[in-house]
């Protein structure tokens, strides 16, 4: 399923109230929202009543999956209720802020001049996974600092970084040498959204690119 709202990217657009939401799940609804596209709306998801939210506690309710796009506000819950709708949905779902204006220019595509041919790619696998061995990125979703372990089989250059999920270079945590070995490194995510990035690390030309989930 794909939704598509009212907001275009304008924080003060004034919407009306019917289609302020994405979607609004109350009366003690235990349903399936998975795999869908949800975009340009003020709120992503509303869990309306303590019923709900019992029931999306229990896992009897079910949004995951899907992908939230260009939201002001990722969840609401009604007023004095303690339930974390952040979480719920950021554990389980794809984030972009309404500052990536998705429908404006969606992941950096040029439709003025499109070029459809397929792209001619060939691989060295030995070359490939000569470079390294693992890469584990840990604690992955994260709030504050995430962890980026490499284990190195063949010493060179190096570089990390940060890209939002449409392409936009954000943080770079190191650019130079590298040696063999194992190497700990540590990148600090106070700065970033709740949402979904991409962890790019390129060593002797071979890139690894990880999805990153930060939650606030």
């Amino acid at each position: 399923m794909t939704m598509v709202g009212p907001l275009r990217g304008d924080k003060n657009t004034t919407i009306a109230a019917g289609y302020r939401r994405a979607a609004r799940i109350r009366r003690n609804s235990a349903l399936k929202i998975e795999n869908s596209i949800m975009i340009d709306y003020k709120t992503g998801l509303h869990i309306d009543g303590p019923l709900c939210e019992t029931n999306a506690t229990n896992g009897d309710l079910i949004f995951k999956d899907n992908l939230l796009a260009g939201t002001i506000q990722l969840g609401e819950v009604n007023t004095g209720s303690t339930f974390d709708i952040q979480n719920y949905i950021g554990n389980r779902n794809d984030v972009l802020s309404v500052s990536d204006k998705v429908l404006r220019s969606p992941y950096g595509v040029d439709f003025k001049n499109p070029d459809f041919r397929i792209a001619e790619y060939k691989a060295d696998v030995n070359t490939v996974i000569s470079e390294y061995s693992k890469l584990n990125l840990y604690p992955n979703p994260t709030s504050e600092n995430v962890n980026l372990s490499i284990d190195v089989i063949k010493g060179g250059s190096i570089s990390i970084e940060v890209y939002s999920i449409t392409g936009v270079k954000l943080i770079e945590v190191i650019n130079g040498q590298i040696e063999i070995g194992t190497h700990n490194f540590k990148i600090n995510t106070i700065d970033l959204d709740h949402g979904t990035y991409i962890v790019a690390t390129t060593i002797n030309g071979q890139r690894n690119s990880q999805k990153l989930s930060v939650i606030k």
